[in-house]
């Protein structure tokens, strides 16, 4: 294991998924959705879909990662509204 990739892990652990995700240029609405409703779920629920989303941004690249994101805000805020 090189030192760039045992640097880039230990960095992954101290910041945050919520700071990573900002960090992608998200459109508007999205980013305002986001903001929203990210602080509200349980800390499970992010830790999972941050793995998803991470997964979908790495095979499908980051536009297929940002709608998965907005469609996964909506749903969450549907079913906990």
């Amino acid at each position: 294991m090189s030192l760039k990739s045992v640097l880039n892990r230990i960095a992954l652990s101290f910041q945050p998924a919520a700071n990573r995700i900002r960090a992608w240029d998200l459109p508007p609405d999205v980013k305002a959705l986001f903001d929203e409703t990210w602080d509200r779920l349980p800390k499970a629920m992010k830790k999972h879909a941050w793995k998803l989303l991470l997964e979908m941004y790495k095979n499908y690249g980051e536009v297929k990662a940002k709608q998965l994101l907005a469609d996964f805000l909506v749903l969450v805020r549907k079913t906990f509204a």
